[in-house]
């Protein structure tokens, strides 16, 4: 609850005209994110049997991505709502508590990893609808790439906040590695 606080009060902080070009600027990358599903649906169905079978095969593996992004991320994110559960962890607690295991023994940031995998399902998925239009590869790129950066970003912070206020303890450390 805290954190939550927290983040209002620099929202708040912030002008008007800000908030409303932050907004907009989010308003557009949501729609570049999305700017895939909607060439996939408009997308004319191919006459050839081996480009189609091709193309079904490659609409398949973007939806696994995006199936096992998804199911990546609501799993991580469970784990980590379990362990502080368990541990009464408060948003500004300083002994390091978790998680480690599961889906966080495999990868440190999981739910990033889900999300990223998500995304670039729905890109996969979608790529043979673009065809030579070059908007939709221009935009839809821009989308993919901006996820991949807000999240490779997210976990540089989240990293350098951890070594800062668990970076001597040594439950952390063995985890880290």
């Amino acid at each position: 609850v805290h954190g939550i606080h927290k983040q209002s009060d620099n929202a708040e902080g912030m002008s008007r005209i800000k908030s409303n070009l932050l907004a907009a600027f989010v308003s557009f990358l949501y729609a570049c994110f999305l700017l895939p599903v909607l060439y996939a649906l408009r997308a004319d169905h191919v006459s050839n049997v081996n480009e189609r079978l091709y193309i079904r095969l490659t609409e398949c593996a973007g939806l696994m991505m995006c199936y096992f992004g998804l199911l990546l991320e609501t799993v991580a994110d469970h784990q980590k709502y379990i362990v502080k559960r368990h541990f009464g962890a408060a948003y500004d607690e300083t002994k390091f508590v978790g998680p480690t295991g599961g889906t966080y023994r495999i990868c440190r940031h999981p739910n990033y990893l889900g999300e990223v995998l998500f995304w670039m399902g729905v890109y996969v998925t979608s790529i043979f609808s673009f065809g030579t239009n070059t908007i939709a590869w221009v935009f839809s790129t821009i989308g993919l790439w901006s996820i991949v950066s807000i999240m490779l970003g997210s976990t540089v912070r989240l990293e350098q906040k951890h070594q800062e206020k668990y970076g001597n303890q040594e439950k952390f450390q063995a985890w880290h590695k």
